[in-house]
């Protein structure tokens, strides 16, 4: 896996390796308590291992910013090359970000100039044999009244070795996007009536990168909205969750979330 390399001696970076027998969903202190785990499907008699998701933290104190990343890496032993081709995504991106901040940074502050920071965490959100779901959240303070958060997310299938996006769940052709950004609307209306529904319907509209930030869970699709996209910043990240009633007719059959649908819509059958 490709390292992140620090930019000075005052960076502490984990090692590549992973620490010796973790738990599946392990990660250093650094990343608590944001490293937490959402929802842990059971597992079969003759399920695989399960993957080894441990954090690699970066650290780093200047004088005018401030560095404290944990940056998820995964060992599935499904797939390794697969979950090291991940891994290595992650720490890219993470390089990428904190590069773009040094770049912004590495400078004496202007009077009254706050210093910066720049802070990442993660947490397991979904795992069972075929799939794990990592949501990420990033955050960066450049001045302001407040820190500006971004959220993302991995659905990563440990049979195919590969990360899936959102289409790749629905059959080619379908509306799932329609259906999606419909229910969405509905939800956060509900949550709070007194939100500016133009706002709503523009952050919700039926378009893929409005709902990038997703994970699987029994009930349904859990989507994430980022900070501003569909309310005020007091309103954080909203979340609604789309049920599998509204997604099964669409879903590929081979997708890997099918499974999910199926036992939802058995344990609940509609009328």
């Amino acid at each position: 896996m490709n390292p992140i390399v620090p930019s000075n001696p005052k960076v502490a970076s984990t090692p590549a390796a992973p620490p010796a027998a973790p738990s599946p969903s392990q990660t250093s202190p650094a990343a608590s308590p944001a490293a937490s785990t959402d929802h842990f499907a059971p597992s079969s008699a003759a399920a695989p291992p399960a993957p080894t998701v441990w954090a690699r933290t970066i650290k780093e104190e200047g004088p005018t910013f401030s560095v404290d990343m944990s940056v998820p890496q995964v060992l599935d032993p499904l797939n390794e090359k697969g979950s090291e081709a991940l891994s290595d995504r992650l720490s890219a991106c993470a390089t990428r970000e904190l590069n773009a901040f040094r770049g912004e940074y590495e400078r004496p502050l202007l009077p009254d100039e706050m210093k910066g920071g720049v802070w990442e965490g993660y947490r397991t959100t979904f795992q069972n044999d075929r799939l794990l779901g990592l949501q990420i959240v990033s955050s960066e303070f450049t001045g302001g009244a407040h820190p500006l958060s971004g959220i993302s997310t991995v659905l990563y299938d440990r049979k195919e070795g590969r990360e899936l996006n959102l289409g790749d769940l629905f059959k080619q052709g379908s509306d799932y996007l329609g259906t999606i950004s419909k229910s969405a609307i509905e939800s956060l209306s509900r949550q709070d009536s007194s939100r500016d529904m133009g706002w709503v319907r523009q952050g919700a509209a039926p378009q893929a990168e409005n709902f990038s930030a997703f994970t699987p869970t029994p009930e349904g699709l859990k989507f994430t909205f980022q900070q501003y996209q569909v309310d005020s910043y007091a309103s954080g990240t909203p979340e609604v969750t789309v049920p599998w009633s509204a997604l099964q007719s669409m879903l590929r059959p081979d997708s890997a979330v099918m499974p999910l649908a199926t036992a939802a819509l058995a344990k609940h059958p509609q009328p």
